[in-house]
């Protein structure tokens, strides 16, 4: 069901496996996926929880409880399945990004490049990394690579909230 796109059937379908199996770690993780789908952020905690004591080490829970977590405001909990879940992805783009944002918040551009190349290279296509890569490249004067990956940038997020900047800075490029 979740296969062919009936979320709902399939989050029946997975509420009845749970209570069927509750020792079944992937029914927990669909149902906590579902759950955090619809919204139900305590419920998806809850889930994901449950999922973790059945598997520790599963990225999708990790990443539902995380999110559910920094969804209802709880940045303790939220910190803790982050930094779980950075030692057992510790290449996933976002995360590499969110730590290069952090860099050039602080305008430390020295720190953030190398986070942004290995987000590159994770993922040529993420929107994000390819714009502040761009306009960070665009301030150490490597004028062409700007070019290159602002318009990555707009290839990927035509409409995207940097799109205006992005096209504006070609354009003086």
């Amino acid at each position: 069901l979740l296969r062919a796109g009936a979320r709902a059937g399939a989050r029946v379908k997975f509420d009845e496996a749970v209570d069927a199996k509750p020792e079944l770690e992937a029914a927990w993780n669909g149902h906590a996926e579902l759950t955090y789908e619809n919204g139900e952020m305590e419920q998806a905690l809850s889930a994901a929880e449950k999922c973790l004591e059945l598997e520790s080490e599963s990225i999708q829970c990790l990443a539902i409880a995380a999110n559910a977590s920094m969804a209802l405001g709880d940045d303790a909990t939220h910190a803790e399945y982050m930094a779980r879940y950075q030692v057992l992805n510790p290449e996933d783009p976002t995360i590499l990004f969110n730590e290069a944002a952090a860099f050039l918040n602080k305008l430390d551009d020295e720190s953030a490049r190398p986070l942004l190349e290995k987000c590159l290279a994770a993922d040529p296509e993420f929107p994000e990394c390819n714009f502040e890569y761009g306009m960070l490249l665009l301030r150490s004067g490597d004028m062409e690579g700007a070019k290159t990956h602002l318009q990555k940038y707009l290839e990927i997020a035509p409409d995207g909230p940097q799109a205006t900047i992005a096209q504006e800075t070609i354009k003086y490029l």
